[in-house]
């Protein structure tokens, strides 16, 4: 990937996006489809359950409710101080600015520049030196425009050492990535949660008044159905992003609704060849 040269004696500031991540999208998603269940599940014992049956899931909703209400207050607060914060390359300093605390750090003496990935946690870049680390998370609005920047300081600096061009192309191509699919997925949001609420109400729907299962294996049948509903939404976008990488600027409308189209034509089928075994062992 070609990283364009800029001038070692401007100030460039580059800020973090508050817009939700594509991970926090799924988490609305499965959120919404779990809320939908609970509501199913109060009128269903309600009209067809026992009291102890009731009360347990008015708790089990009012449990969801509260974590929904903190989730959204951390969220803003997050969002808040994202506004925030900012990292700024000013000759050769690179500085961090955050609300609780202001990261400065010699370019000059800087050790090491990497793209880090680690299971379960974002990935991020990660420039240290021997008086300070400093973060660069896949939030950062223009992070081609930083990265560009600090390789033509070090490359200015004799330090071309400090990066492996590999890593920074693989941060490149996944910050991309990630930023598709994050933008996208807000877009599609409410068509999300739309859709979760209606598949687990036909889920749980049939599972009570067609298959008359008892009713929480009618719940944990409607669970594993959103389980496997957000599941399909990450294979699309997998999909997709394995596109886009390949051949940027190549997923449009068509080739998105493609990839949703097949990848949820084939959890439907599954979630179908599950039903149908499941009914087999249990209805007479």
């Amino acid at each position: 990937m070609q990283i364009t040269q800029t001038s070692c004696n401007a100030e460039e500031r580059f800020e973090l996006s508050p817009g939700l991540s594509s991970g926090e999208c799924l988490s609305v998603t499965g959120f919404a489809g779990a809320m939908a269940l609970c509501a199913l599940c109060i009128v269903a014992s309600y009209s067809h359950g026992s009291a102890n049956e009731l009360a347990s899931y008015i708790r089990l909703g009012v449990y969801f409710a509260a974590t929904g209400l903190v989730w959204a207050l951390l969220r803003m607060v997050l969002a808040k101080e994202m506004r925030q914060s900012n990292l700024i390359v000013s000759g050769n300093t690179l500085t961090s600015v955050r609300p609780q605390r202001i990261i400065t750090i010699s370019l000059d003496s800087v050790r090491s520049f990497r793209y880090v990935r680690l299971w379960l946690v974002p990935a991020f870049g990660l420039v240290r030196s021997g008086k300070g680390t400093v973060r660069i998370t896949l939030r950062t609005r223009n992070l081609e425009g930083l990265v560009a920047t600090l390789v033509a300081r070090f490359e200015g600096l004799g330090k071309t050492g400090v990066y492996d061009k590999r890593g920074i192309d693989a941060f490149l191509r996944d910050a991309r990535r990630s930023g598709d699919a994050a933008q996208r997925m807000r877009l599609l949001l409410p068509r999300y949660c739309g859709s979760i609420v209606l598949a687990g109400t036909v889920c749980m729907v049939t599972a009570l008044y067609v298959w008359m299962f008892p009713l929480f294996l009618s719940l944990l049948w409607s669970a594993f159905g959103l389980l496997l509903f957000v599941n399909a939404i990450r294979v699309a976008e997998y999909k997709l992003g394995r596109r886009s990488v390949a051949a940027p600027d190549t997923a449009d409308s068509s080739a998105v609704a493609r990839a949703y189209f097949l990848s949820g034509c084939c959890t439907t089928a599954f979630f179908l060849c599950s039903g149908i075994a499941l009914t087999s062992a249990i209805l007479p």
